[in-house]
Protein backbone atom coordinates (compact mmCIF):
# COMPACT_ATOMS: atom_id res chain seq x y z
CA UNK A 1 0.00 0.00 0.00
CA UNK A 2 2.78 2.16 0.78
CA UNK A 3 4.35 1.46 -1.77
CA UNK A 4 1.72 2.15 -4.58
CA UNK A 5 1.31 6.03 -2.34
CA UNK A 6 4.58 6.28 -3.23
CA UNK A 7 4.58 5.79 -7.41
CA UNK A 8 1.32 8.06 -7.28
CA UNK A 9 3.39 10.41 -5.23
CA UNK A 10 6.86 9.99 -7.70
CA UNK A 11 4.90 10.18 -11.28
CA UNK A 12 3.40 13.60 -10.85
CA UNK A 13 6.48 14.77 -9.70
CA UNK A 14 8.51 13.87 -12.53
CA UNK A 15 6.52 15.22 -14.55
CA UNK A 16 6.53 18.64 -12.86
CA UNK A 17 10.64 18.10 -12.91
CA UNK A 18 10.38 17.61 -16.62
CA UNK A 19 8.14 19.94 -17.64
CA UNK A 20 10.25 22.93 -15.44
CA UNK A 21 13.40 21.30 -17.39
CA UNK A 22 11.87 21.86 -20.56
CA UNK A 23 10.99 25.31 -19.45
CA UNK A 24 14.04 26.69 -18.18
CA UNK A 25 16.00 24.82 -21.71
CA UNK A 26 13.38 26.90 -23.78
CA UNK A 27 14.70 30.11 -21.94
CA UNK A 28 18.20 29.43 -22.17
CA UNK A 29 18.77 28.00 -25.46
CA UNK A 30 17.99 30.76 -27.63
CA UNK A 31 20.46 33.12 -25.72
CA UNK A 32 23.28 29.91 -26.04
CA UNK A 33 22.72 29.73 -29.94
CA UNK A 34 22.29 33.22 -30.21
CA UNK A 35 26.05 33.80 -28.36
CA UNK A 36 27.36 30.89 -30.56
CA UNK A 37 26.04 32.68 -33.53
CA UNK A 38 27.27 35.86 -32.83
CA UNK A 39 31.36 34.70 -32.02
CA UNK A 40 30.78 32.40 -35.30
CA UNK A 41 30.01 35.62 -37.27
CA UNK A 42 32.91 37.97 -35.54
CA UNK A 43 35.59 35.51 -36.32
CA UNK A 44 34.19 34.65 -39.63
CA UNK A 45 34.16 38.88 -40.39
CA UNK A 46 37.78 39.56 -38.56
CA UNK A 47 39.86 38.90 -41.84
CA UNK A 48 37.44 41.13 -43.72
CA UNK A 49 38.01 43.89 -41.35
CA UNK A 50 41.98 43.38 -40.83
CA UNK A 51 42.38 43.61 -44.79
CA UNK A 52 40.10 46.91 -44.71
CA UNK A 53 42.46 48.64 -42.12
CA UNK A 54 45.91 47.74 -44.30
CA UNK A 55 44.01 49.08 -47.22
CA UNK A 56 43.12 52.40 -45.16
CA UNK A 57 46.59 52.48 -43.57
CA UNK A 58 48.70 53.75 -46.80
Amino acid sequence: MTRDKSQLVQLPLAVITFVLVLGALSMIWPAIMALFLGVLLLLLLQPFSGELGVVVLP
